[in-house]
C-alpha cells in the first residue's frame, strides 16, 4: 500500500468515524409505527440501527488503526470502558442461556449485541472528536436530538401523541407517563438526565443571549424529566444538582442569582406538570364515574 493511498484511506476512515458518531446521536429518535396490534414500534428499529452503525464504526476504527501514521492513544476512560465491555462479553458467553445473553429478552434486546454496539459508539466518539470544531458540531447535534426527544415526551404527556402506540403501550398504565420515543418512562428519564446537567452548567457559565437560550433548554428538558413521573429520575436530578454545584465552586463560576434562576425554572416546570397531571387524572375519573345518559 503506497503512502499516498494509505493517507487517503486514513482520511476517509477518520471522516467516516465522525459522521457515524453523528448518526448515532439520532438513534434514540427512531421508531417504526406499524399496525397498532404490533408489539414493538420502538426497540426493534433502534436495535437494527445501532447494530448497523456500530458495524460501520468498527470498520472505520479498524481502518484508522491500520492506516494512521501515529498510533491511537487510549485514555484511562477508554481503557476502563474496554475492560467493562470485555467483562460483559465474557459473562454473556458463559451464561446459562447463551441465546438470551446474546440477543436479549424479547422486546428489550439488551443482550451482548447491544452492549457491543454501546462499546462501538463510545469508542467512535472517543477517537473521532479530536478537534474543537468537531466537538462543537457533536454537541450541537446532541442538543438537537435531546431537545426533539424532550419535546416529543412533553407533547405525549399533554395527550398530543402524534403517532399511534403499539399494543404494549396502549393500556391505562402508560396513559399518564411520557416515554417519548424510548418506549419506557425510566429509559426516557435516564436519557434526559444525560443532558440535563449540561444545560444547567451552561446556564451557570453563560450570560445575556446564551443564558436565555440555555435557560429555555434547561426548562424544556426538566419539564420532560418531570413528565416521566419517575421518582428515581427525580433523585438522580437532585444528585446531579449537587455535583454541578460543587463543580461550579471548583471552576469559580457559581453565581447565586443563576442558582436561584435554575431553582425557579425547576419549580415552575414541576408545578405545571404536577398541576396538569392532577387535573387530567381528576377529569378522567369524572368521565369514568359519570352516569350514562338514560334513553
Amino acid at each position: 500500500m503506497s503512502g499516498q493511498f494509505k493517507a487517503r484511506v486514513a482520511q476517509i476512515a477518520d471522516k467516516g468515524l465522525f459522521y457515524t458518531t453523528i448518526f448515532l446521536l439520532f438513534v434514540p429518535l427512531l421508531f417504526s409505527p406499524k399496525d397498532p396490534n404490533f408489539d414493538d414500534f420502538f426497540y426493534e428499529p433502534k436495535f437494527r440501527a445501532l447494530t448497523v452503525l456500530s458495524i460501520f464504526a468498527s470498520l472505520f476504527l479498524l481502518l484508522r488503526l491500520l492506516t494512521c501514521k501515529e498510533p491511537l492513544k487510549a485514555s484511562l476512560l477508554d481503557t476502563g470502558a474496554l475492560l467493562f465491555f470485555g467483562l460483559c462479553a465474557i459473562a454473556a458467553l458463559f451464561s446459562y442461556n447463551l441465546s438470551r445473553s446474546i440477543y436479549g429478552v424479547p422486546f428489550r434486546r439488551e443482550g451482548l449485541i447491544t452492549q457491543l454496539g454501546y462499546a462501538a459508539t463510545f469508542l467512535s466518539a472517543s477517537f473521532s472528536l479530536n478537534t474543537e470544531s468537531r466537538r462543537k458540531k457533536f454537541f450541537s447535534f446532541l442538543f438537537l436530538s435531546a431537545l426533539l426527544v424532550c419535546a416529543y415526551g412533553i407533547a405525549q404527556y399533554l395527550g398530543l401523541d402524534p403517532v399511534p402506540r403499539d399494543r404494549r403501550r396502549s393500556d391505562v398504565w402508560w396513559k399518564y407517563q411520557s416515554f417519548a420515543t424510548l418506549a419506557n418512562p425510566h429509559y426516557f428519564a435516564d436519557f434526559v438526565l444525560l443532558i440535563l446537567p449540561t444545560f444547567a452548567f451552561l446556564v451557570l457559565v453563560n450570560t445575556k443571549l446564551r443564558l436565555i437560550i440555555y435557560s429555555g433548554f434547561f426548562t424544556l428538558s426538566f419539564t420532560a424529566l418531570v413528565s416521566s413521573l419517575c421518582r428515581g429520575g427525580y433523585l438522580a436530578a437532585f444528585i446531579c444538582a449537587i455535583l454541578a454545584f460543587f463543580l461550579s465552586l471548583y471552576l469559580r463560576c457559581l453565581h447565586i442569582k443563576k442558582v436561584i434562576l435554575l431553582l425557579l425554572l425547576a419549580a415552575l416546570s414541576f408545578g405545571v406538570v404536577e398541576a396538569y397531571g392532577r387535573w387530567r387524572r381528576y377529569y378522567s375519573c369524572l368521565l369514568y364515574t359519570s352516569p350514562s345518559p338514560r334513553d
